[in-house]
């Protein structure tokens, strides 16, 4: 049988404070036995006490012999258990003498069940959708909960998040980008990492049109604020469908009202741009491709109630608190020094973990390799860590656990997440001759400042060329940015386009255009030089 539950130490004949309740999914537990080596030679034998009732009965369940590696149990059903262990010396000597009055060596509430997550009403108000949960799992995690959605019937498109209230059973109305058949997706898991997930297809508005949507990499495990968008808005097409210039100017957007704001921290959605100059004649209007993509929207972070919360790009740090490092690797290596260290040397660490800054902490791991650097296994989940390191001497002194308001080890910010980027379909400059107006996306929480490259090449396989461009201003659409870029006199008339953008985890964002983009904006015009009779030619 085995479980992953964290070993527990027998220190025979020194008291100790018993770690807080670990939850385990498997009711068939392995409880390694570790007895101090002092101890070993006086042990006849060890009793495996287990309570159901919080300590006031205790049961005896288990024997084991001073060489067995492991007590072995099975849970008759889900609840918490409480664990002591009794040593039994050659004399008869019991230590501890009253188990009921010895405090719990472990405890472990058992799980079996999986998160009961139910959607029971979903809604169409106008162009927005109303969505009401509940789960019944005592143990969901409310800052696991996730809702997401995409166009119903493309299997391709890509996710994206909303910033929903986390809470076990509420409700939350949003306006998805696109006003079509929507596919929604919501998700939570409980303290075990068991997931839950419901998926539901809404059916679109009377009369909506839903608008095609390309996106180029997954989208980051954030929530984006949904905005409003009428049938008069035409943002740029996608580089990707395009192989001509697009019109040389772009449409006039109508003012549009963003929805109101997401629950705090979540900042105020943008406020719509004012309209361009009058539109172009209707001829340089068609759309060339595809239908052209919905107005990008720049992620905006959240905070969870519980569970790994979704970070700022620069998160605040209190006083005292230790400067962040983003890191993007499943483990990491603490290194560190001891202090007042005593004759007994030291036994083994503990790591606490925090989520919100140190205001809660939580049981993270423990190890029994005490020599630096501490091997350290990261959370799956993208988010704000801190972590605290608890040391226990050789005769099981330690400081104890972290208290609320104590200031993390160290701070970690898990992203593992790529820079989400694309490319849209490039107009030709209405200022200067031979000048594209290049319009790109680069949207990432942790985006490393200048790190966005636009690249050019005569085939998609390499002999990439940079860019030399305008700096990059906001354009008419969110988070969407647009800078000028001079054609060089050797430039074929068709090339392909590549964005790249790198975070401060180091994880890149690479967008390439899967066709060539015709580049060539010369249009030839005929002059007359003279009039001649129909059957001459020109000598």
């Amino acid at each position: 049988m085995t479980t992953g539950l964290t070993a527990l130490l027998l220190a025979l004949g020194v008291g100790g404070t018993p770690p807080d309740v670990y939850t385990m999914r498997n009711p068939n537990l392995d409880i390694p036995i570790r007895i101090n080596e002092a101890k070993r030679a006086d042990i006849k034998d060890l009793e495996l006490h287990v309570s159901t009732d919080q300590g006031r009965t205790w049961t005896l369940v288990a024997h084991a012999k001073p060489n067995d590696q492991k007590f072995e149990f099975h849970a008759r059903g889900d609840g918490l258990y409480w664990f002591s262990v009794c040593a039994v010396d050659h004399t008869g000597r019991r230590d501890p003498e009253d188990i009921l009055a010895a405090p719990p060596a472990l405890k472990v509430l058992v799980d079996t069940t999986h998160p009961a997550l139910r959607v029971v009403a979903i809604d169409r108000v106008g162009e927005e959708i109303q969505v009401a949960w509940e789960c019944s799992d005592s143990q969901a995690d409310p800052g696991s909960l996730r809702l997401d959605y995409r166009p119903t019937g493309d299997p391709n498109a890509v996710w994206t998040p909303v910033p929903v209230t986390q809470q076990v059973n509420g409700t939350y109305r949003f306006r998805p980008l696109a006003p079509g058949a929507t596919t929604l997706r919501m998700m939570i898991t409980d303290s075990t990492g068991s997931p839950a997930t419901v998926v539901k297809d809404v059916p679109a508005p009377a009369g909506a049109v839903a608008a095609a949507v390309v996106s180029a990499v997954p989208a980051p495990a954030v929530p984006q604020p949904a905005i409003q968008q009428t049938n008069s808005v035409s943002p740029p097409a996608p580089a990707a469908a395009i192989g001509q210039i697009a019109a040389p100017a772009p449409p006039t957007p109508t003012p549009t009202s963003p929805d109101p704001p997401a629950p705090a921290p979540a900042p105020a959605p943008p406020v719509p741009p004012p309209a361009p100059p009058a539109q172009p004649p209707a001829a340089e209007q068609q759309p060339v491709g595809p239908p052209p993509l919905p107005p990008a929207v720049e992620p905006t972070p959240r905070a969870s109630a519980a569970g790994p919360t979704e970070f700022p790009a620069q998160p605040p740090a209190r006083g005292g608190q230790p400067e962040v490092q983003h890191v993007r690797d499943s483990r990491v290596g603490l290194d560190f020094e001891v202090d007042r260290k005593g004759p007994s040397g030291v036994k083994k660490i503990e790591v606490y973990i925090t989520q919100d800054d140190g205001r809660t902490w939580r049981p993270y791991s423990e190890s029994f390799d005490v020599n630096p650097p501490l091997q350290l296994a990261l959370p799956e989940k993208d988010g704000l860590y801190g972590f605290r390191l608890v040391l226990y001497s050789g005769v099981n002194q330690s400081v104890g656990p972290p208290q609320p308001g104590d200031a993390p080890d160290v701070r970690l910010i898990v992203d593992r997440t790529v820079p989400q980027v694309e490319i849209f379909a490039p107009v030709p400059d209405p200022v200067q001759p031979n000048a594209l107006v290049l319009r790109y996306r680069a949207a990432d929480l942790n985006l490393v400042p200048n790190s966005v490259a636009l690249m050019w090449s005569p085939r998609p396989d390499g002999g990439w060329q940079p860019i030399t461009t305008s700096p990059p201003k906001s354009s008419q659409w969110a988070g969407v940015k647009e800078c000028v870029w001079t054609l060089p006199p050797d430039i074929p008339d068709n090339v392909y386009l590549r964005l790249v953008a790198r975070d401060q985890a180091g994880n890149v964002g690479q967008f390439t255009s899967p066709g060539p983009v015709t580049v060539d904006l010369q249009k030839p015009i005929a002059r007359v030089k003279a009039v001649m009779p129909a059957t001459a030619r020109r000598p």
